[in-house]
């Protein structure tokens, strides 16, 4: 028996942290990413798996519900099971094809064709079935869906994981935990496609096999795009334009946000505004913050220290900054983007 699993897909996120065009962008993206799993399933599986918040709010939107459907009827006979979890824990009239299946708010134990799959689905934004979860029983391979924390003691389906796995189930499909992690015959895929600063890193789904009562699984990476934090020392550069290319060159297209550190030469001062307008020509999204030495160190050059002293004589707090900052880049000649 072959299954895919996924979870905390968020589809209809609205993802703030980007301007509102990239968002609407990044959106389309992270759907096209669920596509493809959809696709690997109907390549690959015997049965698909989502441990809930496959939905960002109890009440997805009607293009994201019709979006969901016409996924899911691509899937033909295949069956989809489906936990609902903290986000989307309210059960609408989803209308999902006969394919699939999603769990009441109590467990439930569903057999077929020679396996069976226990699940629930959240209540409300909080729940607990820790007590209610039943042994495994049977000679077919069972399954748990569902949404749950077994890493700390939250109000989202706490769950002990040594207590978990000595349930006899051949695997635990969880959700809840956006990075992918695995303990003995449980898992959480992560979210499919980062949505925020907060899911760094690579994203994707499991893929498993269950033969002879032996389980394997693998992680398949489905991000489309993946959002990065990184630190770029510019102790060896002397102008902006040499920064923005060094980035250019090192990183792929991606979703940013670049830190500079070290200390530049001769008192070189970074214009990030420049950095950032040039560096976004390549990259999905990007971001500079300057946390060098000269962002708070200027320096002590008779004029630079005269323009320093009429800046913080006419303004003050982050107005007075950026003066300091982008005056002193002038007087450099740090024109070149």
């Amino acid at each position: 028996m072959r299954f895919v699993h996924t979870a905390d897909n968020h589809l209809d996120m609205p993802l703030g942290s980007l301007p509102p065009h990239k968002a609407a962008m990044r959106r389309d993206m992270r759907l096209s990413s669920f596509s493809r799993i959809i696709e690997y399933t109907r390549l690959n599986g015997d049965m698909l798996f989502i441990s809930g918040d496959l939905f960002d709010s109890p009440s997805p939107s009607p293009s994201i519900l019709a979006f969901c459907r016409k996924e899911f009827e691509k899937l033909g006979d295949i069956p989809v099971f489906i936990s609902l979890g903290n986000h989307d824990y309210k059960k609408t009239d989803f209308n999902f094809p006969g394919n699939v299946h999603v769990f009441p708010a109590h467990i439930q134990k569903i057999e077929c064709n020679g396996y069976s799959v226990t699940g629930a689905s959240f209540p409300s934004p909080s729940a607990d079935f820790s007590q209610s979860i039943p042994l495994a029983e049977g000679e077919t391979i069972n399954i748990l869906c569902i949404h749950g924390d077994i890493l700390t003691k939250s109000d989202y389906n706490p769950m002990n994981k040594d207590i978990l796995a000595s349930l006899g189930y051949d695997y635990i499909a969880l959700g809840h935990i956006h990075n992918y992690t695995k303990h003995k015959q449980m898992a959480y895929p992560g979210c499919h496609d980062g949505a925020g600063f907060d899911e760094l890193g690579e994203k994707g789904f499991i893929f498993g096999e269950i033969d002879n009562e032996i389980l394997k699984t693998s992680f398949i990476p489905s991000s489309s795009l993946i959002y990065s934090v990184e630190n770029i020392d510019i102790t060896h550069f002397s102008s902006s334009s040499e920064i923005a290319d060094a980035i250019c060159r090192k990183f792929p297209d991606g979703i940013y946000r670049f830190n500079l550190t070290g200390t530049p030469c001769d008192g070189f001062i970074p214009n990030t505004d420049a950095i950032e307008a040039f560096i976004s020509q390549k990259f999905f999204y990007a971001s500079i913050t300057d946390s060098t030495s000269s962002a708070t160190d200027i320096s002590d050059g008779m004029l630079y220290k005269l323009f320093e002293e009429y800046i913080t004589s006419h303004a003050e707090g982050d107005i007075a900054v950026l003066a300091l900052r982008y005056g002193i880049n002038a007087l450099k000649g740090d024109l070149d983007l």
